[in-house]
């Protein structure tokens, strides 16, 4: 099970690297939950069936709660913690790259101690200037904000391991970059930025979250067919 667990993540990394419909940048449940039958088949040489039998029992696993070691779980929940660690990666890195890249395009926001520790700081932006990247997408729209949210785009791109041919150098110099690919991948993560705790952003995450369906979904609707590519070129 280890192994289909493995190449899930696999997957998922190859779909949004080659992603032609937003349905492939954004797995949803159906689709994650049909993509994880079809691989552990694939692994175990089973039919589908079989596959989903397997995944519905329990088994051993690694645990960390209540304390280190092994307990009984399901296999498929086991299975998909994979993806959603994949995915809370995706969200820190964008979150982080954009608020320091920010910090230092804008010089915006200030650092603090994160929670009770005093040697971690963290950085984060006051109500007033979260309020003002939010008003009228200011985070993705004006100069530096969009500077700042393409860095993030393109750490998220190296991160997911995408094609070189999507993040690429151009100009006499090589000093202008050239990001192609999907709205959806661009939605993928200013939704994310968006979202973020509103410890944060200074905002409160219930209204982001709002802002942020109503940016991801138009992407999202084109799951059926090809999305337009966009092409950004920032100097």
């Amino acid at each position: 099970m280890v192994t289909a667990q493995v190449r899930l993540v696999e997957k998922i990394f190859a779909l949004y690297g080659s992603a032609t419909v937003a349905a492939d940048v954004y797995l949803s449940t159906d689709d994650l939950n049909v993509l994880l039958v079809d691989l552990t088949a694939e692994v175990l040489a089973e039919t589908k069936e079989v596959a989903t039998e397997r995944l519905q029992q329990k088994r051993l696993f690694p645990v960390r709660k209540p304390a280190k070691g092994f307990g009984r779980l399901v296999v498929y929940q086991y299975i998909k913690r994979a993806p959603a660690h994949t995915n809370s990666k995706i969200t820190t890195l964008a979150v982080s790259t954009f608020l320091k890249r920010l910090h230092h395009y804008c010089n915006v926001g200030h650092w603090e101690a994160a929670g009770s520790s005093q040697a971690r700081k963290e950085l984060v932006l006051s109500g007033a200037e979260s309020s003002h990247l939010l008003t009228g997408n200011a985070f993705i729209v004006s100069g530096l904000p969009r500077m700042a949210t393409l860095d993030a785009l393109a750490k998220v791109f190296e991160y997911m391991q995408v094609p070189s041919t999507m993040v690429v150098w151009t100009g006499p110099s090589k000093t202008t970059r050239l990001i192609r690919c999907l709205l959806a991948h661009v939605a993928n993560v200013t939704f994310r930025v968006r979202l973020s705790p509103s410890h944060s952003l200074g905002v409160c995450s219930c209204v982001l979250m709002c802002m942020a369906r109503l940016y991801l979904g138009p992407c999202l609707s084109y799951a059926a067919r090809s999305v337009p590519i966009l092409t950004c070129a920032v100097s």
